[in-house]
C-alpha cells in the first residue's frame, strides 16, 4: 500500500475512532449526537467539499485494492497455497474496513453540501427541463460514460463534465438511502443510467443465487419504469428511470467471474429473469457476452455456445447482450482476437446462429490505457475512441456505446489499470476527453 494511502487510512480510522469515542463516552444519546457533530465538522475542516472528495476517492482506491487481494486470495487457494491465500484474505478484509472508514467519513463531510447542490439541482430542472431520451432499444445510438461502484455522487458530475446523457454505474448491494440520492440527482440532470447488478464471482450456492435475484429484484422494483422510488418522488421525470440492467459485470474473466462457470452464468440468467419480469416488464436485462473465457486455467475456451449448452431457451431470458471490446487500433486487429473491438461481429454473428437476431447490442465497456503494458499513446486513445463510436454506429445492431473511464485513479506508471482515463491524475485533460465530448454531445 502506498504512503499516501496509508495516510488516507489511518487519518479515517483516527476519526471514527473520535466518534466511536464521543459514543462511548457521551452521558447520553443526545450529548452523544453533539460530540459526534463536532468531531465530523473538526474533521471536515477547511472545505467539506474537497475533504469530503479526497476521502471518497481514496476510499475508491482501497477498495480496488481490497478487491485486488480477494483476487488474489481465490487464486492462491485454486492453486494450493493455503498461506498465501490467508494472508492475502487477512488484507483484503483490512483494505474493505478501511475503504469502508474512509467512506464513512467522506459522507459526513458531504452531506450539506450535497443537500445544498440538491437544491440548486432542482431550481436547474425546474427551470429548465431536459427532453425525453430515446428508449433503449429503439435503434437509436447513444454514447456515455462508465463511472465505478463507488458511492460517490461527485461521479455524476463526470457525466456532465463530457456532455453526456447516459452513464453506465455498479451496484452491489440491496437499494438503499444513497442509491435514491444518486437517481434523484441523475434525474435532475437529464441522465439515464444504465445499472451494472453484480456479485463478486458467478453464484455456485442456492442461496447466494437466491441472494443475487433477489437484490436485482429489488433495484428493478424499486427504480425501473414505475417503481417506487418514482412514485414517491413525483418531482422526477420517469423518462429517466432505467430500462437496461445488466446481469453482472465480465463472468467470462477469472477476476470477475471466477473459474470457467458459463453453465453457472446462464442459469443465473434465467432465474433472474424469471424473478424480475413478473416485477417489471419494461426492463431489459443485458447478457454479458464474450467470445471465448480468459483464465489461467480453460483460457481460450467458447462461451456463447456453452451458455446455449445450458439453457437451450436461453434467447426467452434476456434482451440485450452487453460486450466489452477492448481493443487498440480496430482498422488492423483480427476480429477473431480476443482483444479486438472487432469481436463486437464476431459475436453477433454467434447470436444470430442461434435465433437472437432481434438482440440489440451494448457496449457497456471500453477503453484504452495510455501507460502500463501494451499502452497505446494519449493521441491514439482519441483517435481510437472516435473510430469505435463510427464503427459501433455504422453496424446498426449497436444502441450505446459507455466508455471507461472519466480520470486515471492512480499513478504507478507500470499498472495499466490506473491509466484508462480521458482526464490524467492532476485533472489535466488528455485528448481523448474533447473527442468523447463530440461524441457523447453527437449522441446523446
Amino acid at each position: 500500500m502506498s504512503s499516501r494511502i496509508r495516510f488516507a487510512v489511518v487519518s479515517g480510522l483516527l476519526v471514527i475512532a473520535a466518534v466511536v469515542g464521543a459514543d462511548l463516552n457521551a452521558p447520553a444519546a443526545s450529548e452523544a449526537a453533539k460530540l459526534r457533530a463536532t468531531v465530523a465538522e473538526r474533521a471536515c475542516q477547511p472545505d467539506a467539499r474537497t475533504v469530503g472528495h479526497r476521502l471518497r476517492t481514496q476510499a475508491t482506491r482501497v477498495g480496488r485494492i481490497a478487491r485486488r487481494k480477494a483476487r488474489l486470495a481465490r487464486r492462491h487457494q485454486r492453486l494450493d497455497h493455503p498461506v498465501r491465500a490467508a494472508r492475502n484474505r487477512r488484507k483484503a478484509r483490512r483494505h474493505a474496513k478501511a475503504a469502508r472508514t474512509l467512506r464513512r467519513v467522506g459522507r459526513a463531510c458531504m452531506g450539506r453540501v450535497r443537500a445544498q447542490r440538491a437544491l440548486q439541482h432542482a431550481f436547474a430542472a425546474a427551470q429548465h427541463p431536459a427532453p425525453a431520451p430515446p428508449s433503449p432499444g429503439s435503434g437509436s445510438f447513444r454514447v456515455g460514460l462508465v463511472t465505478s461502484y463507488a458511492e460517490n455522487l461527485g461521479e455524476v458530475e463526470w457525466v456532465t463534465d463530457v456532455g453526456a446523457r447516459i452513464m453506465r454505474h455498479e451496484f452491489e448491494d440491496a437499494p438503499d438511502a444513497w442509491d435514491d440520492s444518486f437517481y434523484r440527482r441523475t434525474a435532475q440532470l437529464g441522465i439515464t443510467v444504465v445499472p451494472l447488478i453484480n456479485t463478486t464471482t458467478v453464484p455456485s450456492s442456492e442461496a447466494a443465487r437466491n441472494q443475487f435475484v433477489d437484490k436485482f429484484k429489488a433495484h428493478v422494483a424499486r427504480y425501473g419504469p414505475g417503481g417506487t422510488f418514482w412514485q414517491q418522488n413525483p418531482d422526477l421525470s420517469q423518462a429517466h428511470a432505467p430500462r437496461v440492467f445488466e446481469v453482472m459485470n465480465e463472468p467470462y474473466v477469472y477476476w470477475q467471474g471466477g473459474p470457467y462457470d458459463p453453465a453457472g452464468y446462464a442459469q443465473l440468467v434465467k432465474r433472474t429473469a424469471e424473478a424480475v419480469r413478473p416485477v417489471n416488464s419494461e426492463v431489459k436485462l443485458a447478457l454479458a457476452a464474450a467470445t471465448t473465457y480468459y483464465g489461467p486455467e480453460n483460457n481460450g475456451a467458447e462461451w456463447i455456445g456453452a451458455l446455449y449448452a445450458a439453457v437451450p431457451n436461453l434467447n426467452d431470458y434476456f434482451d440485450v447482450v452487453a460486450v466489452h471490446p477492448y481493443a487498440h487500433d480496430p482498422s488492423t486487429c483480427n476480429p477473431q482476437a480476443r482483444w479486438c473491438f472487432r469481436q463486437v461481429e464476431m459475436i453477433r454473428s454467434r447470436f444470430v446462429a442461434r435465433g437472437a437476431a432481434d438482440k440489440r447490442i451494448w457496449i457497456t465497456e471500453l477503453g484504452n490505457n495510455t501507460r502500463g503494458e501494451d499502452a497505446s499513446t494519449e493521441a491514439e486513445q482519441a483517435a481510437y475512441l472516435t473510430r469505435y463510436v463510427e464503427m459501433a454506429k455504422s453496424y446498426g445492431y449497436v444502441d450505446g456505446l459507455l466508455y471507461y473511464t472519466y480520470r486515471d485513479f492512480c499513478t504507478d506508471s507500470g499498472d495499466k489499470e490506473c491509466w484508462f482515463g480521458i482526464l490524467r491524475p492532476d485533472g489535466s485533460r488528455k485528448p481523448a476527453f474533447d473527442a468523447l465530448r463530440q461524441a457523447a454531445q453527437a449522441n446523446p
